[in-house]
């Protein structure tokens, strides 16, 4: 009678351990479902180009957030690529038709120290802030995964593509020292390098 009582306990035990599996297993599936469907309805909305960012989501970080800032216009985030420290996004901004378009940034390759060579591209490198009370938006580029060096770009948005406000930047030293980027040394605006003076 013993072994009988046994038997089944066992039977009961490994019957529920395949259902909460089974459960887990669904429940996974279906927030992934979610997940790729987000993508493909902002993809089928947006149609960005594929040679820029691709339709399908790198890894299984959250791939499409959308945040509205204080004027009530919606900011969408894709990401495009995930990086060891920092990943590539582009971003679109709704206009007042109901539409949306591809924002574009004024940036810098910083190909040795003390050296910025200015460009215009929708892929942004680093980690990225919206700051939706104030309209604005930053991106902390590293230069390396310490985070000691690289650059802070400040943004605006309130114009249909985003304004450069504020630029900070730091250069790698081998002390690897670090310092909070919002106390590099800041770099006036109209003493950047032109975009026309890049090759």
């Amino acid at each position: 009678m013993k072994i009988i009582i046994i038997c089944i306990f066992v039977v009961f035990l490994l019957s529920s351990a395949k259902t909460i599996g089974a459960e887990e297993f669904n429940s996974k599936t279906n927030r992934e479902t979610v997940k790729n469907k987000k993508r493909d309805y902002w993809w089928q909305k947006l149609q960005w180009s594929e040679s820029l960012c691709p339709r399908k989501a790198p890894g299984d970080d959250p791939e499409v957030n959308v945040y509205e800032i204080a004027d009530g216009r919606k900011l969408v985030k894709i990401i495009c690529f995930l990086g060891a420290y920092q990943g590539q996004q582009i971003y679109y901004l709704s206009i007042p038709n109901g539409g949306f378009t591809l924002l574009e940034f004024d940036q810098f390759e910083s190909p040795d120290k003390g050296i910025l060579d200015p460009y215009r591209s929708p892929e942004v490198i680093g980690t990225s802030q919206v700051l939706t009370a104030s309209n604005q938006f930053i991106v902390f580029r590293k230069y390396r995964g310490i985070g000691d060096c690289g650059q802070l770009l400040t943004y605006s948005l309130e114009k249909t593509q985003p304004q450069l406000v504020e630029f900070r930047t730091r250069a790698c030293d081998d002390d690897a020292v670090y310092i909070p980027p919002e106390e590099w040394q800041q770099i006036p605006i109209n003493s950047l390098p032109k975009l026309e003076t890049a090759k």
